[in-house]
């Protein structure tokens, strides 16, 4: 018997939307951090250390 749409919402739809917005508030946090670091004037010589290697695997996962 499938539950009732009404009844899973009040019981796990809190849990789901905590989960949403804590997974979106990480993956908003890591994005603005990423470019922080990728962008900034500030980290030039850390990007010119580590180079394009954070970059290209990213193309190169995207790409897959």
């Amino acid at each position: 018997m499938a539950p009732c749409g009404s009844s899973w919402l009040a019981n796990e739809g809190s849990k789901h939307l905590c989960l949403l917005f804590w997974l979106s508030l990480n993956v908003w946090l890591f994005w603005k951090t990423f470019l922080l670091y990728y962008h900034g004037p500030q980290y030039y010589y850390l990007h010119q250390m580590l180079g394009d290697y954070v970059l290209a695997e990213l193309q190169h996962l995207s790409s897959t």
